[in-house]
């Protein structure tokens, strides 16, 4: 959270500084990952189609009735007026459509009652996916805020951004076949290959905090899968570890540096709470 908020000013400033060629290769994806972004996407709408439909049948006829009093009420009005009120009502309905095209609590509450029916998922957890990427406020995640999401969190040298979302994201991707639950060392190498930039080091490291010493294999020679709770419970102890040593290497960069003029005072305390107060507003 601490990038989301005190970063803002500096990203606005530091975007128009750079070349656009820079910028644009900053937000680029490799295919692959494009791909696998883009079907995980397109799998997370359908989860509540049904209901999205019917709302947007409900909607779209009080929409119809809406308009249909204003007609008869200003039957008088000429062409253009008449115009006017068309465009607005399609327009209404349009806005409407888009948010079906859209990740909302429910697809996301369905998607992780199929991957761990065991535990029951909290809306408050799911909630919270969503506020982290949610940047138009609309309690729904659309494919640009997922991109930009994903390549935050993917480039994120510090582990510093939130990852709620991005590891259900992340175990999606590695599915080859959405009627599955599990994932073995197999359906990940080729992200985990793109993610390390082809070094093989830190591939078998990615793979070692994942799967455990056999990189994918017990001690039988057998594969090992891992349900989405197994690999959330992995991840979250890689991304906690990650984040003490990117903080352990900075204390010590910085270590004997003099005080900067014009460098923040606020208390560690501050940002938390700052960030508290944000969050209860937009619940």
């Amino acid at each position: 959270y601490q990038r989301r908020v005190h970063g803002i000013e500096f990203q606005k400033i530091s975007s128009n500084m750079l070349p656009k060629a820079e910028e644009k290769k900053e937000d680029e994806l490799n295919p692959l990952e494009n791909e696998r972004l883009q079907r995980v996407f397109e799998h997370l709408i359908d989860q509540t189609k049904l209901e999205k439909d019917k709302e947007y049948d409900d909607e779209c006829a009080k929409i119809e009735a809406k308009y249909k009093v204003e007609e008869d009420i200003k039957r008088d009005d000429k062409d253009k007026k008449k115009s006017e009120r068309l465009k607005k009502k399609e327009a209404e309905k349009s806005k409407l459509k888009e948010k079906g095209l859209k990740i909302t609590e429910g697809d996301l509450m369905k998607i992780l009652e199929v991957l761990d029916p065991k535990s029951k998922p909290k809306i408050t957890d799911v909630r919270d996916m969503i506020w982290e990427v949610d940047e138009d406020m609309d309690r729904c995640v659309s494919f640009s805020e997922l991109k930009q999401m994903y390549t935050r969190c993917s480039r994120d040298k510090e582990w510093l951004e939130p990852r709620k979302l991005f590891n259900l994201i992340q175990f999606l991707m590695f599915l080859s076949d959405f009627h599955k639950t599990d994932i073995t060392s197999e359906d990940t190498l080729q992200l985990l290959f793109i993610r390390n930039q082809a070094d093989r080091t830190a591939l078998d490291e990615s793979l070692f905090a994942i799967f455990g010493e056999g990189k994918g294999k017990d001690a039988k020679g057998d594969e090992v899968h891992l349900n989405y709770s197994q690999y959330l419970e992995k991840v979250n102890k890689m991304a906690l570890d990650n984040y003490k040593l990117s903080k352990r290497a900075k204390e010590q960069s910085v270590k004997g540096s003099t005080f900067l003029p014009g460098k923040s005072t606020m208390s560690a305390k501050q940002p938390q709470r700052f960030l508290q107060l944000l969050y209860s507003l937009y619940k």
